[in-house]
């Protein structure tokens, strides 16, 4: 009972401890998909029970969708205690009914789950009656109540007593894009994913239903003790093939019965015996045993029948099988973006069980595959391993031979040798960082590990920026090491658990078997399951398969000395011996690889095999001895002893990623083309818009030219002509009182002449400066030539842009028009006049701005008012009667070059690939714009894919 009562503990602690609240209340869009639902319903409902004659019945009833019937299970026998039931049915209670233990979650009731709106439900069982008990409350807002079926005098007796319950779940079962928000709501970001589904939720059903959890079954009468004699209890393996590395279990056969019970093993991954012991119901019996793994095996303990816990006591030598051997991981790759998983995520492709594969992985299971993604920032747990991205930094390799680093770095490139996708790397003289850490040091040494190995961490160093990305906190198992053996690199593993095959000879002299090596190792756990369910254990462990031994000779001789002449692999009965990853070889050959050789006799051993399950043995060699001093050890004579020793030390693969990243890092090189192409195109954008505000021109009242344009394309010419001067009546030839015109503007887009690269331009007065002809207070015109050399004496007219007035004449001649001279280099186009005015106010002026004419205060018209303001008119004041001259024009001038298109980019990203696999094929890239914004671009690509390879 204490085992059982910690286990609800950790259940109810799940349950109810996840929300930050205290409860799991109601996420998003639960209550708003369960309306949706219920009114389809509705109409569905009608409609289909309509054609079928049930016209009483065509209303839908939503709180189907809404709430559970919790009903007690009577009568449950001896295992009502054990493993109490509940039931629970839709909130009509006569449909959708399940018989549920503790421990269920997300049963589906009615309605759809996936979304919230349909409703579910969850068992467990307040062992300790605390929670439950008389006006108590399971958390806060979160009440209970009896469920239907219990009656006045159980609700009396059991009041304090241990209870089932259920309680209903909606959006702690939602699944795909509605769970996202439930999940977070209910704490995901904090607690371990894949428990959200255990929890309660109050979006309509405010209290669980419970109901007491029967007796415990007292001993038998002391007569039908006698009667009885402990259970045959066999405990046996499963094949690899059926079972699961997640989740493995062993097999349980009472008696005489063929059925065979399976039992589980304690989540997590711990070697330990100190497991508790469990009771498991076999027929209507309680049986005691216990389950835990040690170095790669299973072992199960039974522990008999006594429910007594001090008089439970081990009935036989505990049973170990080989674990299952880790799944191999199928596929690592980078998601697509169709696939919407964003940045620093891996997608993972693995054979597991689809419950494995829906609950911990959270992935979609196929074929025996199931497809998961796993991100940098928080773990994804997939029975005891806890897998997360990690991204490596990146830096030069170390070439200095002494260093003993560059060691390291030459087998981390020889990993990376083995996949293309890092080949860029090796292209630049770019590794993996990595970084080694003792974890415990003995006399100034590194301390071995149980297996012998120093405790030392091989580990990447990281960088948030790297394109590398590494699944991280696979183990395989069994466990793997890396040798580097001469110029190549050898994957090995433990050969971890298995068995040796022996065949028997029997002496009738000591009375005893005697078991002697066939020299080879046999898969027991390959063996069809019939066979396995027929194992048998002798008192010195070894198993043997009834099957197997019938067609074989009980192989004897009358003495010990004989039993070796008998011995006959083919003949005589077998037997297996499970051992802990170890090979022996006697009679090897001086000279082998692992041969050793004393006084004659030769062995070899080994706990390794290759990539093809061959076995492999490592090489000695014969070096000097040295004392703890390390000073050369000489026998009597002065010679030096010598002394054997190991040639090459395998590396502990404790991290995965390192030892393997040919197969579980992948680089994100579609990533970084994507980056490159983003920086060198913004760099060249920038410096286009650089050099083109560089070599920009502004021009007031005068004359000015610009520098040869020859390297544009195109010029954007903004210009105003002169403003007219104001006028007030019966003044300076003026017959009206109004505002000054503003000159005309234009701007206009052409295309640069490269015979005439050079432009004039001469910007002039504004009207008012004389008053001797009703044209002069027209504004002057701004005119623009394009010429052929800075000389300017073999020049065209290109711009002619007229100042404001009625009459537009300037030095004797007319500029009514504002006209592009040279139509075939026009592009674009825009011009505004200056002679449509509604204003005739005092002390303002109009000029044209972003061609529209506007308007504009000045704080007092007079002769002597100075207008700054491009080709704006002159202002009036008629109760002084003055007025103001014109503002000269303005011309700005902006010399560009051409878009960086599709086509370019077409051209740079072609560069990009071809740095990427060879730096030194490429010299340039032809585009003349490309390279006038940037006359070394391949030095530059080369460069941003430095900085972007070393994550700077």
């Amino acid at each position: 009972m204490k085992n059982v009562k910690l286990n609800f503990l950790l259940i109810f602690s799940l349950i109810f401890c996840l929300s930050y609240q205290g409860y799991a209340d109601c996420p998003t869009f639960v209550k708003s998909n369960t309306e949706i639902e219920a009114t389809g319903s509705k109409a569905g409902k009608g409609i289909a029970n309509f054609f079928k004659g049930k016209w009483s019945d065509l209303d839908f009833d939503e709180k189907l969708l809404q709430f559970i019937k919790v009903t007690a299970v009577n009568n449950q026998g001896p295992e009502g205690y054990f493993d109490p039931k509940i039931k629970v049915c839709d909130y009509e209670g006569n449909d959708n009914c399940y018989i549920l233990s503790s421990g269920t979650f997300c049963r589906q009731i009615y309605g759809t789950q996936s979304t919230g709106a349909g409703v579910s439900a969850a068992a467990f069982i307040d062992w300790e009656g605390d929670k439950t008990k008389a006006g108590g409350e399971i958390t806060q807002g979160l009440g209970w109540e009896w469920a239907d079926g219990v009656t006045d005098e159980e609700k009396v007796k059991f009041a304090n007593s241990p209870k089932i319950c259920a309680c209903s779940q909606k959006g702690a079962c939602m699944s795909g894009i509605s769970s996202w928000g439930s999940r977070v709501f209910s704490g995901e970001n904090i607690f371990r994913p894949g428990e959200m589904e255990k929890v309660c939720d109050t979006c309509y059903q405010t209290k669980v239903k419970c109901a007491p959890v029967q007796l415990a079954p007292g001993p038998p009468a002391f007569c039908e003790q006698l009667a009885m004699s402990p259970p045959q209890v066999r405990i046996v393996p499963i094949t690899n093939e059926e079972n699961d590395y997640f989740h493995p279990r062993v097999g349980v056969i009472i008696g005489e019965l063929k059925e065979r019970r399976e039992l589980p093993f304690p989540r997590g991954f711990s070697n330990s015996e100190n497991t508790p012991i469990y009771p498991f119901t076999i027929k209507d019996t309680i049986h005691y045993l216990k389950t835990y793994r040690k170095k790669g095996q299973l072992c199960a303990e039974y522990y008999g029948t006594e429910e007594e816990e001090s008089e439970r006591k081990l009935q036989f030598p505990a049973r170990c099988f080989p674990a299952p051997p880790a799944p191999k991981i199928e596929e690592v790759s980078i998601p697509k973006p169709n696939e919407g998983k964003g940045e620093n995520t891996l997608k993972v492709k693995m054979k597991m069980s689809e419950n494995v594969c829906t609950y911990d992985a959270r992935g979609t299971h196929s074929n025996g595959i199931c497809t998961f993604y796993v991100n940098k920032n928080s773990p994804t747990y997939v029975g005891h391993l806890p897998l997360k991205v990690v991204k490596p930094a990146i830096v030069a390799k170390t070439t200095d031979s002494s260093n003993s680093k560059s060691d390291i770095d030459s087998v981390i490139e020889g990993i990376l040798k083995n996949n293309s996708q890092f080949e860029v790397l090796e292209k630049y003289g770019y590794v993996p960082d990595i970084e080694t850490e003792c974890k415990e040091l003995q006399n100034g040494k590194c301390k071995l590990d149980g297996s012998g190995y120093p405790k030392v961490e091989i580990k990447y160093k990281e960088n948030s920026k790297s394109k590398m990305l590494c699944l991280s906190g696979w183990q395989p198992e069994p466990e793997e090491f890396v040798l580097k053996k001469e110029s190549k690199l050898i994957s090995l593993k433990s050969m971890g658990a298995r068995y040796n095959k022996y065949n028997t000879v029997y002496s009738k002299e000591s009375d005893q078997l005697y078991y002697f090596p066939c020299n080879e190792t046999i898969e027991v756990l390959a063996k069809p399951q019939d066979a396995l369910n027929e194992i048998i254990f002798n008192k010195k462990g070894y198993i043997s398969i009834p099957a197997e031994n019938k067609s074989r000779d009980n192989c004897m001789e009358k003495e010990d000395k004989e039993v070796d002449t008998k011995q006959n692999c083919d003949k005589c009965k077998i037997v297996y011996e499970l051992t802990d990853g170890k090979y022996e070889e006697k009679n090897c050959n001086h000279g082998d690889d692992g041969c050793l050789c004393f006084d004659g006799v030769c062995s070899r051993s080994t706990q390794y095999v290759d990539k093809n399950d061959k076995l492999f043995y490592l090489r000695y060699e014969e070096v000097d001895c040295k004392d703890k001093d390390g000073k050369t050890v000489k026998n009597e004579k002065g010679e030096i002893q010598k002394c054997t020793q190991l040639k090459n030390q395998p590396i502990k693969a404790n991290k995965a990623e390192v030892f393997y990243a040919d197969k579980l890092c992948r680089f994100d090189l579609e990533g970084l083309k994507k980056r490159l192409r983003e920086i060198i195109i913004a760099q060249l954008k920038h410096k286009k818009q650089i050099i083109e505000n560089r070599d920009q021109k502004l021009y007031e009242l005068g004359d000015g030219s610009t520098d040869d344009l020859s390297m544009y394309d195109y010029v954007e010419i903004e210009a105003w002509g002169g403003g007219e001067a104001g006028h007030i009546d019966g003044k300076a030839q003026s017959t009206v009182s109004r505002l000054g015109m503003p000159g005309d503007y234009i701007k206009a887009k052409l295309r640069v002449n490269p015979s005439y690269p050079y432009i004039k331009v001469k910007v002039t007065e504004g009207g008012g400066g004389q008053e001797n002809d009703k044209s002069n207070k027209d504004g002057g015109p701004t005119l623009i030539k394009m010429c052929r050399d800075s000389s300017e004496t073999i020049c065209k007219d290109l711009i002619t842009v007229a100042g404001g007035g009625t009459y537009r004449t300037y030095g004797g001649k007319n500029y009514k028009d504002t006209i592009i001279h040279e139509q075939s280099l026009k592009l674009k186009e825009e011009i505004k006049k200056g002679d449509k005015l509604n204003s005739s106010k005092d002390n303002k002026i109009a000029y044209i701005e972003n061609g529209e004419i506007g308007y504009k205060d000045v704080t007092k018209c007079s002769k002597n008012y100075v207008n700054k303001t491009y080709g704006a008119g002159g202002c009036i004041n008629e109760s002084s009667k003055s007025y103001s001259k014109g503002a000269p024009g303005y011309v700005k001038i902006k010399p560009i070059f051409e878009e960086i298109n599709e086509k370019r980019v077409k051209k740079i990203d072609d560069a990009i690939e071809k740095m990427i696999q060879n730096p030194d094929d490429i010299t340039g890239i032809d585009d003349s714009l490309i390279n006038k914004l940037d006359k070394k671009i391949i030095d530059t690509i080369k460069e941003e894919i430095r900085k972007e390879l070393l994550g700077l």
